[in-house]
């Protein structure tokens, strides 16, 4: 049996099995079926590193009582010479008893040409008549000059706020970055906050690469923001990390999280902030042509800091402004604007408000003492528990108020507390099948609801 192996000059192998030669930057190589015997092994790394290329892998010549030499090529130039494949690989040994694990290499070619290469590394052959072994190639790409990623840019109180990561590939030391926003710019300092993301994708260089700060900035809404890193260590220049054109808004921002219909109007919860400023900022509301004033957006907003670095937490606002009467509402907030810009709209909601009670008929069941009914029932027009009325085949009784605790109730109508719930036996009732309904009783604008109806036997 022949083992296939990858010859270039000036090792020509001399075979009668035929010959298959291509031309690659002016270098030929040749494959020719060769005789048991040459060299084995596997290329596994080929990365840019501190200091140059890292190669890895391992290599070994079965005629050989030890390690075997391994050469490189670097997009079709000259060689290096990675010494011996002497490493310890204990799964080379586990795989070939016979050879042991001392074949395995991990060298630093240094390489200073910026670019995408192709590298392949030989297995050199030092005994017996087979020629040397092409463990295989791959790419590479040699980059001199600092790179990394601009990965946010967003408002601050002072400007723009960037924050990223950068590396010069000829050193794990951290690199200095400078970032401007149109024509203003900063030196940020090093990049040397921790990116364990960094350090993972670019081994040998740790993960003190990232840098953030703020660009001074009060110009036209939309700029153009890109940061740079500085190039120190050997060969390359000064490179561009990344560019980001943005909106930087001067008026106010902030959404409507919740409007809903509460016992004293409607209740209005959200945020607000100005981009100017980390004060808190007063806030205006409007419905139905009548306008009223919020006070100040200070609310805790933990989650508006975090959304929003710099500007604290001090920016919610939870008000129930006066409301009476049905059908659609529409509710609009409004940002009052410190220092550029002007009062911006933050948000609008719509909400169709009902007059009526309404609730849930939960059990309607006979029992051996007669009659059970239980529920709930709320009235949008005050937080006072609702009387029920309930017939059975025509005859009414008065359950009085649902004012029993209904915590599950509370908990779906914010503001209108847990009374409300009620449960009742019935003990006169006919006997055999009836025919059930509860209503409930209006309070205020609106007009009583028949809840439901059960035919019970």
């Amino acid at each position: 049996m022949c083992r296939v192996v990858t010859c270039t000059p000036p090792w020509q192998l001399d075979g009668s099995c035929g010959t298959t030669a291509r031309t690659d930057n002016a270098t030929r190589y040749h494959n020719r079926p060769c005789l048991e015997g040459a060299p084995i092994g596997s290329l596994e790394v080929v990365a840019s590193v501190p200091g140059g290329v890292r190669i890895a892998g391992w290599a070994a010549d079965p005629d050989v009582n030890g390690p075997t030499e391994v050469h490189a090529y670097i997009g079709g130039g000259g060689g290096y010479n990675l010494g011996l494949a002497d490493r310890q690989r204990n799964d080379v040994a586990a795989r070939y008893p016979e050879l042991g694990g001392a074949h395995g290499f991990d060298v630093v070619v240094p390489d200073l040409r910026d670019g995408t290469f192709e590298v392949c590394v030989y297995a050199i052959n030092l005994a017996g008549p087979s020629g040397h072994t092409l463990l295989g190639c791959r790419q590479a790409n040699l980059v001199r000059g600092p790179f990394g990623s601009l990965d946010l840019v967003g408002r601050s109180p002072s400007g723009v706020r960037v924050a990223g990561w950068a590396i010069d590939p000829d050193s794990s030391d951290s690199v200095e970055v400078h970032a401007y926003a149109g024509a203003g710019g900063v030196n940020l300092g090093l990049a040397d906050d921790a990116r364990p993301d960094v350090g993972a994708a670019y081994p040998g260089y740790g993960s003190a690469h990232g840098f953030s700060g703020e660009i001074p900035y009060s110009g036209p809404d939309t700029v153009d923001v890109c940061a740079y890193g500085l190039n120190a260590v050997g060969p390359g220049t000064t490179t561009v990390i990344g560019c980001r054109r943005v909106e930087v808004s001067h008026g106010p921002i902030g959404n409507i999280d919740v409007l809903r219909r509460v016992p004293a109007g409607l209740q209005v919860q959200g945020w607000a902030l100005d981009p100017d400023a980390t004060e808190s900022i007063e806030v205006h509301v409007y419905a139905a042509g009548g306008g009223t004033n919020l006070g100040l957006a200070q609310i805790s907003r933990p989650d508006v800091a975090v959304a929003y670095p710099g500007y604290g937490s001090a920016h919610g606002f939870d008000a129930v402004i006066p409301f009476a009467g049905s059908g659609r509402v529409e509710l609009c907030a409004y940002g009052i604007n410190v220092g550029s810009g002007a009062n911006a709209r933050i948000g609008c909601r719509s909400l169709i408000l009902m007059s009526n009670p309404f609730g849930a008929l939960d059990v309607v069941e006979r029992t051996t003492g007669g009659l059970h009914l239980a529920g709930w029932a709320i009235d949008p027009d005050t937080a006072d528990a609702v009387e029920v009325l309930v017939y059975v085949d025509g005859v009414v009784t008065n359950l009085g108020p649902a004012n029993l605790t209904r915590p599950d109730v509370a908990v779906a109508h914010p503001g209108y507390g847990p009374a409300h719930g009620f449960e009742r036996t019935l003990t006169s009732v006919p006997s055999g099948t009836l025919d059930v309904c509860v209503y409930l009783i209006n309070a205020g604008a609106g007009s009583d609801v028949l809840l439901g109806c059960r035919r019970v036997s």
